[in-house]
């Protein structure tokens, strides 16, 4: 397509999607001045490539299969929730805002910018795992309801990390003693590890559904963790002992 021609469907698109403040570089790039709101069934944004949005760049809902077209760098939110997206490969290099994707069928967290400026919300989806996930959340980590088994390669975190109904079976000091010690965890109450008498001093049922899970700083479950690994170096010293003693007789 000749780029005279590329420009006039470019127009169209934009016209169509009520985008009226924006530049077309020589590129055939876009840049927007104003929030970009899409909110109907297009399947694909590869009719257009933008570039950089002044505002929020929100493409809930349209039936995507892939983030390619999406905007380098997005000065507000982005929310690409409610589509059917395997990953976020071509997705922002840049969100100063939040990051929404949720119920998008996402199986990996591949392509999530390096640093998330507001918080990153990844609810009700099919991530087994947080490898990829972005270094460091400047507010919070919503990533409930997954299929997730272990904290492993979770980030530094601002304010809180709500993990409630996913499958994480153990908490080991390694994937969180690196986080910032106010840093409020959100947990299903289901960590055999951990000392359910003390767990009880942080369960929370305040979510209108009233499930059972607890809300716990860093520094208080490390706290515990550390409590229980000295109780458990003691008790296997005590058993290494007896057992000498018993090959001794």
């Amino acid at each position: 397509m000749e780029k005279s021609n590329k420009k006039n469907v470019i127009k169209k698109f934009l016209n169509e999607n009520n985008i009226t403040s924006y530049k077309i570089n020589d590129d055939l790039t876009v840049d927007v001045f104003e929030d970009v709101d899409i909110t109907t069934a297009i399947e694909e944004l590869l009719i257009i490539s933008f570039n950089e949005i002044q505002g929020d760049f929100n493409i809930q809902n349209c039936r995507l299969k892939t983030l390619k077209g999406c905007p380098k760098i997005v000065n507000g939110d982005f929310n690409c929730s409610i589509n059917d997206l395997e990953d976020f490969t071509h997705g922002p290099l840049v969100v100063k805002g939040n990051y929404q994707a949720s119920y998008s069928n996402v199986k990996s967290l591949k392509g999530l910018p390096n640093k998330i400026h507001g918080s990153l919300v990844l609810d009700n989806n099919q991530i087994e795992s947080m490898e990829f996930i972005s270094e460091e959340i400047e507010k919070s980590l919503h990533i409930t309801k997954n299929r997730l088994t272990s904290l492993e390669n979770l980030p530094k975190i601002g304010i809180a990390a709500k993990l409630t109904d996913n499958n994480i079976g153990s908490i080991s000091i390694e994937n969180i003693e690196k986080l910032n010690s106010s840093t409020i965890l959100y947990l299903d109450f289901n960590h055999e590890q951990l000392s359910i008498d003390k767990l009880y001093n942080f369960l929370d049922t305040s979510d209108f559904t009233q499930k059972k899970f607890i809300k716990i700083t860093v520094q208080e479950l490390l706290s515990i963790l550390l409590h229980n690994d000295l109780n458990n170096s003691i008790y296997n010293q005590r058993s290494q002992k007896v057992k000498s003693n018993n090959h001794k007789i």
